[in-house]
């Protein structure tokens, strides 16, 4: 496989996260870059997520240790749990208008979407170890 050179201009602070990640996994800059780049494009787990999800994931790849951990105990506050609880009581007594049920979407959507960071940030954090 022939390697082609890429020349990147990247904001101070960015490149310290990933000189950071790199020096935690006793790797070059370059290897933890090429690295991030392959999860993105050689990885078709992502490929089914919305775009702005997929990209969320992906730069979990980026933070260094206490902010996995971090994202790793996220949860979903409890008003917004027992909003949807609510909700669902309500759909299968007597039905919801239209706004509830875009309402039970976006919650169950936000609930969806800390799941997989939480279960993301878990991987990373596996993979340190």
């Amino acid at each position: 496989m022939s390697l082609q050179t890429v020349t990147l201009h990247l904001p101070e602070k960015l490149y310290e996260q990933i000189r950071r990640s790199a020096l935690s996994k006793n790797r070059s800059v370059e290897d933890e870059l090429v690295g991030t780049v392959e999860a993105v494009w050689m990885d078709d787990d992502t490929a089914v997520l919305p775009d702005d999800l997929a990209e969320e994931i992906t730069q979990l790849a980026l933070l260094d240790d206490e902010h996995l951990w971090r994202a790793a105990r996220m949860k979903v506050a409890p008003e917004k749990t027992e909003r949807v609880q609510t909700l669902i009581a309500k759909q299968r007594a007597e039905g919801l208008i239209e706004t509830e049920e875009e309402e039970v979407r976006q919650l169950q959507h936000f609930a969806h979407r800390v799941m997989l960071i939480r279960a993301e940030a878990a991987v990373q954090l596996k993979r340190k170890v």
